[in-house]
């Protein structure tokens, strides 16, 4: 353990210690009803601290083994202080997947809060944030429904930023989703993130499922917004998160539309194209060797899979960083296999979709796989 590891653990340890972790709140706002719907909770930690940022601090926490415990402390004082306010709009409270699925996870203290707080559960939105993968979506199915057979609602945070978006999106079947700040900034100048929010309110539509969207900070991302009937907003353009939050919207910020469309509105439409989230990648050949792929993922952190080819330029596997790298990182794995074609290691049967393909149908390819090998990635030709 370095010395900087040792003093956050430090650190983290006073704060579990001592719960000193400051909630903020921001207002979510409807755009249909032009009110604050509710308030999303945001924990601090100290200001002097290194651990203020809650980055900072859930990591260490994941480091240091205390995830779960954070967690709920977290989850703890957000509630005692949104009931200390007297707030009758929904609660959003952010807690991360693999907390809620770690053996020591104590289920049911949620409910000993609102109760303490005197908040109904059905006041309560569970906002689940994918900071780290999800290994095992049935036992998350199994987590989200307990919540959800207590009164809770459900809501899937940063769409488009996570591990596996639209495959958690499907399992899930959350009440809200929330499309990441990175789709609606600056969304008044890019028709490409303008097709992708269609995208996603098209798909939600269809499955009775509530978008907001977050990041607002601008009048003219707002009336985007506005245009697109987004069912609600976050963000600097309305309120920052505060410790006291507002609890009206001042009437000038709901100002009608210009007359003048900003931009030629897409009509929602069931044929949504998959080319809408078309990301390129170099494709590996099925003669590269496994050290190449390796050099490949380690050169990219975030790059989660790569497309193979073979002579003929035709797509025909899928290598996935999480399998590669168990057998490339093995204690004999680059002796034993770094020679050989990534032919012989690759997933032969992935997701192949045409840019034409509606998304509604990739979806359905997607969730129709079998589990043990589904994945949310997949070559668009």
């Amino acid at each position: 353990m370095t010395k900087e590891e040792l003093l956050q653990g430090q650190s983290l340890n006073k704060i579990l210690e001592t719960s000193a972790l400051t909630p903020l709140f921001q207002p979510i706002v409807s755009l249909k009803k032009n009110k604050i719907y509710g308030y999303e909770a945001l924990i601090r930690g100290p200001s002097d601290s290194g651990l203020h940022s809650p980055v900072n601090l859930f990591d260490a926490a994941s480091r240091h083994g205390r995830l779960a415990e954070l967690d709920l402390m977290c989850r703890d004082v957000a509630i005692k202080h949104f009931g200390l306010l007297g707030l009758k709009q929904k609660l959003f409270i952010n807690t991360i997947p693999a907390a809620l699925l770690q053996q020591d996870y104590q289920h049911g203290l949620t409910l000993n809060f609102l109760k303490k707080a005197g908040i109904p559960a059905e006041q309560v939105v569970i906002e689940l944030t994918e900071q780290y993968p999800i290994d095992d979506y049935n036992l998350m199915r199994d987590a989200t429904e307990h919540y959800r057979d207590m009164g809770f609602s459900i809501a899937l945070d940063d769409l488009g930023a996570g591990y596996s978006g639209l495959r958690t999106w499907s399992e899930l079947k959350p009440d809200y989703v929330k499309l990441d700040r990175h789709f609606m900034q600056n969304i008044h100048d890019d028709a490409q993130k303008r097709q992708f929010v269609q995208s996603m309110l098209d798909i939600a539509t269809s499955i009775d499922c509530q978008v907001i969207g977050e990041g607002v900070e601008i009048r003219e991302e707002y009336l985007v917004a506005q245009e697109m009937k987004i069912d609600f907003v976050q963000g600097y353009y309305f309120a920052r998160p505060t410790a006291q939050p507002i609890q009206t919207i001042k009437p000038e910020l709901f100002n009608k539309r210009q007359t003048k469309t900003m931009f030629r509105q897409v009509q929602p439409r069931s044929n949504t194209l998959v080319s809408s989230l078309l990301s390129s990648h170099a494709p590996l050949n099925v003669q590269d060797n496994v050290n190449t792929v390796g050099d490949r993922f380690q050169q990219a952190s975030d790059l989660i899979a790569l497309p193979v080819i073979n002579h003929l330029n035709k797509p025909v596997g899928m290598v996935w960083r999480d399998e590669f790298m168990t057998l490339y990182a093995s204690r004999y794995g680059r002796d034993l296999h770094g020679r050989k074609p990534i032919q012989m290691f690759m997933d032969d049967t992935p997701i192949i979709a045409e840019m034409k393909l509606p998304l509604k149908t990739l979806s359905q390819l997607i969730t129709s796989q079998d589990e043990h090998s589904q994945h949310s990635m997949f070559i668009i030709t």
